[in-house]
């Protein structure tokens, strides 16, 4: 029989997490089972809703949500995302882009597009680079027993990945 609980904490245990909640007719539950998938683990929000089976006096809560407003927003059918609110998360859309989120900083984004480009706030990695690069290049110097002269600024090599997944050089 399952049975929603509002949940009040989750601690770690030994084996597993345990909730305490209040559940139908103020039924407090104290230190009981919490399962999650393995290889994920989080710690609801006090006051997220959770879900309880009940066998005889076991209550071990298998799921749990929280509010609308606690969740990124998802678009489209298919895409997925893990979250610690809603300005803290990686989603992966439908299409294969990647969208790392922490708008407590300013500029705090990252985009893997489904092509492979890469944006860090609202510039591109290539883009980036490139700058970084060409100013190193237009900057440095040669030390001699000649004077001191800047050098010219040669082509800046490129990497690519063909459709045999080569890496070139362009």
């Amino acid at each position: 029989m399952p049975i929603k609980v509002k949940i009040s904490s989750v601690t770690d245990g030994t084996n597993q997490k345990l909730y305490s909640g209040v559940g139908r007719a103020e039924e407090e539950f104290n230190n009981r089972s919490y399962f999650q998938h393995v290889g994920f683990s989080s710690i609801p929000k006090e006051g997220s809703v959770g879900i309880v089976f009940k066998e005889d006096n076991t209550f071990t809560m298998v799921a749990s949500t929280d509010t609308s407003s606690d969740r990124p927003v998802l678009s489209n059918a298919g895409d997925v995302c893990i979250y610690s609110d809603a300005d803290k998360y990686v989603k992966v859309a439908a299409d294969g882009e990647i969208t790392i989120t922490n708008s407590a900083v300013s500029g705090g984004k990252i985009v893997i597009k489904a092509n492979g480009d890469i944006e860090i706030g609202s510039s591109s990695l290539l883009a980036l680079m490139t700058d970084s690069i060409i100013t190193k290049f237009n900057t440095h110097t040669h030390i001699s027993a000649a004077p001191t002269v800047a050098t010219s600024v040669p082509t800046p090599l490129f990497l690519t990945t063909d459709a045999t997944s080569k890496t070139k050089a362009q």
